[in-house]
């Protein structure tokens, strides 16, 4: 396929820095990205507009190419390598020199620019992050941050311009997908493992026909999905839920708000009278000990 508008800058930064310009950058803007529905060119010969969902945004090309041409000209790191006294200025600057050179792209005529461009900085970062992440197992969760008035002031609350921002960002339409789709998703295993206590699943359990193991881990993965559409069953049925607010699937379990909440408050209320019944054992445990120690104490 066709470029997108971040190569065609950056290819521009790095090939043509020192002629390239807003207009140059906009003509194979438009010979390039015309057929995407995204992008409009303008009457101005150095703007175009994007099409983001909350309406058109129109930016101006002339200093696209200054601004992503980050790298440092290798005239200059020639020169700071050759009458600085610093050692270690030096090894930094010889190794930069010869990084670049090693992946520099053929020549052509003009100068041109020597390591990472804006783009490529920030492309190579997000990809570091997005790795640190993945190999983390992290779970993002995102906040949106809406301004309650325009002059910026404590205890005022604009009504418009809250609604405004909730429209623009996408915010209401986000809202409106999750309430149409499954917004809890659970692996299975995490699933089985979090409700069975409050949603046995009798039937399977007795089915089973031996001994069940001690961890929900050990059970095979056909029983595991078995475990897991029984226990959704139960939930629909005790929680009187339409057709479809909860789902099995080949790995995970989907539900929509009303299953995820009776699930959670169900636990909540067998955990509180679990506690409760703990305390009361542990009180006749304690009370016997204490009842055979005053009995040896007398005896003495």
């Amino acid at each position: 396929g066709s470029p997108g508008l971040f190569a065609l800058i950056d290819d521009e930064a790095r090939c043509r820095f020192n002629d390239g310009d807003g207009a140059a950058l906009r003509s194979r803007m438009d010979a390039s990205l015309t057929g995407s529905t995204a992008y409009k060119a303008m009457r101005d010969a150095s703007c175009f507009a994007v099409a983001h969902f909350a309406g058109d945004v129109s930016y101006d090309s002339k200093s696209f190419v200054a601004s992503n041409s980050n790298a440092a000209r290798p005239e200059i790191l020639a020169f700071l390598v050759e009458n600085t006294a610093s050692d270690f200025l030096r090894a930094a600057l010889g190794a930069r020199l010869e990084d670049a050179a090693a992946t520099a792209s053929p020549p052509r005529p003009g100068r041109r620019l020597f390591g990472r461009t804006v783009i490529q900085a920030f492309r190579s970062e997000l990809d570091t992050l997005i790795r640190a992440l993945e190999a983390e197992g992290t779970q993002c969760h995102y906040v949106r941050c809406l301004k309650p008035n325009a002059e910026l002031l404590p205890a005022s609350f604009d009504e418009e311009a809250m609604l405004r921002q909730c429209r623009y960002s996408g915010l209401l339409e986000t809202v409106h997908i999750r309430q149409y789709g499954f917004p809890h998703r659970q692996p299975m295993l995490k699933f089985v493992e979090r409700y069975a206590p409050v949603m046995w699943p009798a039937e399977c359990a007795a089915r089973w026909g031996r001994p069940l193991p001690t961890n929900v881990r050990e059970l095979p993965a056909a029983e595991l999905h078995a475990w897991a559409e029984c226990m959704a069953g139960l939930v629909q049925r005790r929680c009187d839920l339409s057709a479809g607010e909860i789902f099995v699937g080949h790995t995970k379990v989907f539900m929509r708000a009303a299953a995820s909440a009776y699930l959670e408050d169900w636990l909540c209320e067998r955990h509180a009278a679990a506690i409760s019944l703990q305390a009361a054992v542990r009180r006749l445990i304690w009370r016997k000990r204490y009842l055979a120690v005053q009995a040896a104490a007398l005896k003495l």
